[in-house]
């Protein structure tokens, strides 16, 4: 199969994201796993920031802005699959 790529995501409470591979899967990411690491995500606490989540172009991931993004590796890696 080609390399994964994030085909869609969506905001959902509590800092999690729901997003859809183009394998056709879908996972369910906990952005807050990553703010002791990256302290910086802390600021997506801010629920207008955080719903702006967008793919990025060629489904390379996901962003928020030019400093904030999780790449399509992290979130399938991290992600835990939706049944």
């Amino acid at each position: 199969m080609d390399k994964i790529k994030v085909a869609a995501v969506v905001a959902l409470p509590n800092m999690r994201l729901l997003v859809r591979f183009n394998n056709g899967r879908s996972k369910i990411f906990d952005v807050r796993q990553i703010i002791p690491e990256y302290p910086a995500y802390a600021s997506l606490e801010n629920e207008t920031l955080f719903s702006s989540v967008i793919v990025e172009p060629g489904g390379y991931g996901v962003s928020w802005n030019a400093e904030l993004d999780a790449s399509e590796g992290e979130l399938w890696e991290n992600g835990i699959p939706v049944e």
